[in-house]
């Protein structure tokens, strides 16, 4: 079995000073949803082997603050502009390249590639990824090569909303 988490990038400020939507940076609230789902992975024990993140400015913003929250920052991290605007397809063959001695691995990334995803490797149905939510995916496949579309159990789903209800 692999695990798979897929992750969507915090809330962006809309109003802030930048180039393009690549430039976009995080919000307040997104700052903190970040540091919420950051403190969740790390408290629940639910931390990935690898961490594959887009190249856009609010997922390395939204991954450098749940890592340093939760306690993750030394897990290996790849940043890849093949994240940005990407497809399922294109995740998917991601996917399938991994080495097979990486147990878990979450992906950061956009709308609505992660919802997507999420979707096909559950055996379809449509999953809401909001800003800042993350799921877990347990994969019942021995080697990552071998994923397919229903090759999943959806474990959970929790966004920062559900996280600050907590407090």
């Amino acid at each position: 079995m692999r695990t798979l988490y897929l992750m969507r990038h915090a809330k962006s400020n809309w109003d802030a000073s930048y180039v393009g939507d690549y430039e976009r940076p995080l919000s307040v609230r997104g700052k903190k949803a970040a540091r919420l789902i950051g403190k969740f992975l790390g408290r629940t024990a639910q931390i990935p082997t690898l961490i594959i993140c887009s190249s856009a400015i609010r997922t390395q913003q939204t991954l450098e603050i749940a890592s340093k929250e939760g306690g993750w920052g030394d897990v290996e991290t790849v940043i890849e502009n093949e994240l940005y605007l990407t497809t399922k397809d294109s995740i998917m063959g991601r996917i399938c390249s991994l080495s097979n001695e990486i147990e878990s691995v979450m992906l950061l990334g956009h709308e609505p590639t992660t919802s997507v995803v999420a979707g096909s490797l559950i055996g379809g149905g449509s999953l809401r990824f909001p800003t800042g939510a993350c799921a877990r995916i347990d994969m019942n496949i021995d080697n990552w090569a071998d994923i397919h579309p229903g090759s999943g159990t959806l474990q959970w789903l929790i966004t920062p909303k559900m996280l600050n209800r907590k407090k």
